[in-house]
This record gives C-alpha cells, structure tokens and sequence, in this order.
C-alpha cells in the first residue's frame, strides 16, 4: 500500500512540476501609451485575454514602450537578440534597419483605404521574408495607423504655405516629400515633439 502511495505521490509531483515548466512566459512591448485607444482598447486587453481565450500555457507580461522607456527606434534589433518575444512592431521608425518596411507605406502610394489594403497585402511577404532572413521574426499582421496631421502655430490654408517652416516628420520617407513642399524636415520621435515645440 505505501508502495503505491507512494508511487501516485511521484506521478502526481512529477505532473505538476511538468505542468510548471511547461509555462511559456512571453514578453510583449506594445506600442507607446500615446497612440491612445489602440494601445488602451486593442492591445491591452487582447494581451490581457489571450491566455484564457487560448487556454494555452502561457503566461504574458505586455507594457507599453514608454512603460519599458524604449525608444521605438530599436524594437527590430531587440527583437533579434531576444530581449522581447512579441513587439508591436512601429514600422516608420524601424526604416533605418529594415528599408523593405517602408514600401508598405510610401508617400504618395495609398491614396485609399482599398489601394493601402491591396499592397500591404501583396507586399507584406517581401517584408516578411526579409523580417525572418535579418532579425529571425516573424510578420504576424499589419493595421492603419491612421492620418498624418500637421499642426502649426499660424494658419495654414494651403501646402504651399508650409514653405521655410520646420515640419516635424517620423521618418526618412517623408522628408523628401516635405522638402519638395519647400519645408524643413526634422526626423523626431514622436515623444519628443512636444519639448521641441
């Protein structure tokens, strides 16, 4: 009889340590808290639920990169050496180390919602096979991010006015359409507009 106690204490012990160690921790870094209800209504609680609608044994820590206070300029090199397992990938300011991701978006290019949809979906292989070839990840989906706005201290009517003035651009794609415009281009973060303002 302790025989067999003692055998199903073993079976037991040794299901729960393998169910312990079969965990698998997985750590997100979504986008900054100030692209809003992306982050708040789409990212947060999708990550915050996809354990229990999975069932899968995983166990999620998500923050937002300014929780972590990383600049979005170096998600891609993150990624390849593992500090991150999943990141909300901001393609525009990951151009310098991954060009293939700026033909899903180039100025110009998507002049609608169906045409933006049509090449992202023909083109997105090229970024992914290049993503896996460089940084050894994995494309798992692209969404819009939505309008580009400009914001000046005096009225603007028309695109010529924005000539001499210093119009604050995410990336290196759009300088050359905001020089053509007569303008200044200033690659900046987006966190950092306001103190340059």
């Amino acid at each position: 009889m302790k025989r067999i106690l003692f055998a199903i204490f073993i079976v037991i012990g040794a299901f729960l340590v393998w169910q312990k160690l079969t965990v698998i921790k997985l750590r997100v870094a979504g986008q900054p808290s100030s692209t809003g209800l992306i982050t708040l209504q789409l990212e947060q609680p999708f990550f915050a639920s996809l354990q229990s609608m999975t069932n899968l044994p995983i166990e999620i820590e998500y923050k937002s990169l300014d929780e972590l206070g990383i600049k979005d300029t170096y998600q891609l090199p993150m990624m390849k050496e593992g500090v991150f397992d999943l990141i909300s990938l901001r393609f525009v300011q990951n151009i310098q180390n991954e060009i293939t991701i700026d033909g899903l978006d180039l100025t110009g290019l998507n002049l609608s919602d169906e045409k933006g949809r049509e090449l992202s979906k023909a083109y997105s292989v090229v970024v992914d096979k290049n993503l896996q070839e460089k940084y050894h990840v994995k494309l798992l989906g692209l969404w819009a991010f939505g309008p580009q706005e400009l914001f000046c201290s005096k009225p603007i009517k028309k695109l010529s006015d924005l000539y001499g003035y210093k119009v604050r651009v995410a990336g290196e794609s759009m300088t050359k359409f905001i020089a053509a415009l007569g303008a200044i281009p200033v690659i900046l973060p987006f966190e950092d507009t306001r103190e340059a303002l």
